[in-house]
């Protein structure tokens, strides 16, 4: 990853994308990758947008509009028009410490 980031989320996807978003994408603000976590889903999210939040509902609620980016181009890719959602935000995570701070309700 280019810049430090403090948060993660884990991602829960509908399709098997996690190893290309995890070695494809190349933008300067966002991440996709796996890890072994302790405990929690392999594959996770995050943002340096999401850097100077500090309300896990702020944290939460600008990571999925980042998503919705994402789910709008697999959308318009989706040929069989499968899916409703392709990506659920499950734990979030502090990474340095790399400790769940909140989960989902």
């Amino acid at each position: 990853m280019a810049k430090e980031i403090e948060y993660a989320l884990g991602v829960i996807t509908n399709f098997n994308i996690q190893n290309f978003l995890s070695y494809n994408n190349q933008t300067n603000d966002s991440y996709f990758w796996t890890d072994e976590f302790e405990m929690g889903n392999p594959f996770f999210f995050s943002s340096t947008l999401l850097n100077n939040l500090k309300d896990v509902q702020d944290i939460y609620n600008k990571a999925s509009q980042i998503l919705s980016i994402y789910e709008g181009i697999y959308k318009l890719l989706d040929r069989n028009k499968s899916y409703n959602r392709y990506f659920r935000l499950t734990e979030l995570y502090e990474v340095d410490k790399k400790r769940i701070i909140s989960r989902p309700v």
